[in-house]
């Protein structure tokens, strides 16, 4: 039974990593968009991308150790 238990963890972790990514491009693409249009300016709206780009990249920084965690569990 512990062959079975990570299985299920690592497809949903692989499903919120894929979700994150698209995110985090989707956020890149709009913020390189608006440097392309000389948009010069420090609005709530950049400062809250960048807030939710750091809460991306640290919760993949997570999703990463997880997935090494439950390598190791499954490796016991």
């Amino acid at each position: 039974m512990a062959a079975d238990g990570p299985e299920p963890a690592e497809t949903a972790l692989t499903v919120e990593e894929r979700g994150l990514r698209a995110e985090l491009g989707e956020i890149i693409d709009k913020q390189m968009g608006e440097l392309r249009r000389d948009f010069h300016h420090e609005s709530e709206d950049a400062k809250s991308a960048d807030r939710r780009v750091r809460a991306i990249v640290l919760r993949l920084t997570q999703i990463e150790r997880e997935r090494i965690e439950l390598n190791v569990a499954r490796g016991l």
